[in-house]
Parts: C-alpha cells; structure tokens; sequence
C-alpha cells in the first residue's frame, strides 16, 4: 500500500506496455512523487504521460506532459517536447506535430531523435505528405540507426508496411525476420 513502491511499480508496468495496470499504480502513487528529487518527479510524469496517450486518455497525457516539460535535464526536457507533439497528433493536429517532430529530430539526444524520425515518418504516411519509397528510405536508415529495444521493432514494423505498399512482400518479410 505504499504510495512510492506503487510509482516503481508503475514504471515496471508502464515498460512491459501493460498501459491499464501502470496507470493505475502510477496515480496510486501520485502523493508520493512531490516528495522526490526533480529527475525522478519528471520521470514519473513520463512514464503516467506515455501511459495515458496509450491508453488514448489525452486529457491525462497532456497534462501528465506539461508537469515533465520543467525538467531539469535535457533529455528528459527532449522525451517531454516529444510526447507533447505525440500527443498534439493523436489530437489531429498532424501538420503541427509535424513541425515539432522536425524540430526534435536534430535533438543531441539520439533516442529522442530517433523516435522523432520515426513519428514524422507516420504521420507524413498518415497524410499522405509522403510516398512509401521516400518513407522506406528513412526507414531503412532508422532501423540501422538505432537497434535493441521496443523502438527498433517500431521502425522495422512501420518499414514493412511501406515494402507492402509498395509490392515488394519479399523485403517486407525479409526485414521482418
């Protein structure tokens, strides 16, 4: 029933993607994070930002956002400009997440850019602002650009479906594998 082991446990949660779970531990522990050091405040902000976005609460995410974007740090300042133009796409505002994502992709911090490479690449897919070979080629470069975790499996995904688009099935599977 403590309020600071229910934060850690929504961070694990919010890791495994099991979205519902950690958000309820992560406001479980709401009283708990005022009482912590800045980096980790933010950090748990964060985690309950991305949370809430996945669990298309956008009220919760855009909030949860704007307490991270103080953040002492850079990179987490980075995370927090990135999840807050995540979060004005999943509003429909495409051409303004746009712009952020353009921004952020000549961010210092590689995983910050890297992501933000990817979520332009999507939603210039999603409005048609882009064609699957243009998008395959950024891709391509994305996937060898950043490797090991969650956000390579992304771009790999996304890459696949631009080979289907495109007639290619063959390198689609094959970058699959």
């Amino acid at each position: 029933d403590n309020p600071s082991a229910a934060l850690w446990r929504g961070i694990a949660l919010a890791d495994a993607q099991r979205w519902a779970e950690a958000r309820e531990e992560l406001e479980r522990g709401q009283p708990a994070v005022d009482g912590l050091p800045p980096s980790w405040r933010t950090r748990f902000h964060l985690a309950l930002a991305e949370t809430a976005l996945n669990l298309n609460d956008i009220v919760v995410a855009d909030q949860a956002s704007m307490a991270a974007a103080s953040a002492a740090s850079p990179e987490q300042r980075g995370q927090a400009a990135l999840l807050a133009a995540r979060i004005q796409a999943a509003r429909g505002d495409g051409a303004g997440a746009l712009v952020a994502f353009d921004a952020l992709t000549r961010s210092r911090s590689e995983p910050v850019a890297v992501r933000a490479s990817l979520e332009a690449v999507r939603t210039r897919r999603m409005l048609g602002q882009i064609t699957p070979e243009a998008a395959a080629e950024v891709l391509d470069g994305l996937r060898f650009r950043w490797r090991g975790d969650e956000l390579e499996l992304q771009a790999v995904a996304t890459l696949a479906e631009a080979y289907v688009e495109m007639n290619r099935q063959r390198e689609a599977l094959l970058v699959m594998q």
